[in-house]
């Protein structure tokens, strides 16, 4: 958690893209070599889920962000639920 969110969020208000179950299935079933004892990055989130190749060279933020916000906006009924 950033720094500058004083106090950090409850657990339960936090959504990681890269630790919810429902995306690592469908990372695992996009990605039949893919160990799901390892973390996904959002790259390869991104690529294998979104068909969206980032943090290609530069790095951009905004676009981590943009991309997070796709990947949660896939599952949030079912997230929030």
């Amino acid at each position: 958690v950033p720094r500058f969110l004083s106090p950090p969020p409850p657990p339960m208000l936090t959504r990681d893209t890269s630790l919810y179950p429902p995306l690592r299935m469908e990372l695992d079933r996009a990605v039949h070599e893919y160990n799901p004892a390892n973390t996904p990055s959002l790259k390869n989130l991104s690529l294998h889920l979104l068909g969206k190749k980032i943090q290609d060279g530069e790095h951009c933020p905004v676009q981590d962000a943009f991309h997070t916000m796709q990947l949660y906006l896939r599952h949030r009924a079912e997230w929030e639920a």
